[in-house]
């Protein structure tokens, strides 16, 4: 799938597919990030919604891996629309402590510091070709293997994109699926939250098993 290229030049000894679909759900997480922002001040989800829950699909059926590539440039792409809707500037790195990332904190747990919790750049991540991809998803790896609290984060982020399958059932109405996606962006972005404490953790668990 990854050229050798990727392969000698990061050296990890991980299966392909796995670094893939970390990268791909990190991807997902800056839209989550963007798209729970949007939400708050009642914009028009411009497709984000359907774009999410596509995503989420194609994730969870294993389907092929140019799909899977493809889809993360469509994530991407419809992040950078949304970005400019919610009226940020398209293309702006968007680093610790900046405006975005502070409004954007209205999840379970936001931060009491002026700084923004966030430490990362999902929100902007751009990769134009597969190593950047590769490079992505091996970080993310390399992450959970050095930090326990990330392994955590991770089976939240597993539980809340689980929830899509709720989306099936038909006595559901258009409200409770859309604010159905909203908790489901929320938590994605609440992973990527590092200041969360054990018990807030716990608290969010909870929440998705009551989804």
């Amino acid at each position: 799938m990854f050229s050798e290229e990727c392969l000698e030049k990061y050296d990890i000894k991980k299966d392909d597919n796995r670094i893939l679909k970390e990268a791909y759900i990190y991807a997902l997480k800056g839209l989550s990030i963007v798209g729970a922002h949007s939400a708050d001040t009642g914009l028009v989800d411009l497709g984000v919604n359907s774009i999410f829950i596509k995503s989420i699909n194609d994730f969870f059926n294993d389907e092929d891996e140019e799909i899977l590539k493809k889809n993360i440039y469509d994530i991407i792409d419809i992040r950078e629309d949304l970005i400019v809707k919610v009226g940020y500037v398209s293309g702006k790195i968007y680093n610790q402590g900046d405006s975005l990332l502070k409004k954007v904190v209205k999840v379970f747990y936001p931060s009491k510091k002026e700084e923004s919790p966030y430490l990362h750049d999902a929100p902007s991540w751009c990769p134009t070709n597969d190593e950047d991809i590769y490079e992505t998803g091996v970080k993310v790896i390399r992450e959970m293997e050095e930090n326990p609290l990330k392994n955590k984060l991770q089976v939240i982020t597993f539980g809340a994109l689980g929830t899509y399958e709720k989306l099936k059932r038909p006595d559901y109405n258009k409200k409770y699926r859309r604010n159905l996606v909203e908790f489901m962006m929320k938590v994605l972005a609440s992973t990527l939250n590092e200041e969360l404490k054990e018990e807030q953790l716990d608290d969010i668990i909870r929440k998705i098993d009551r989804k």
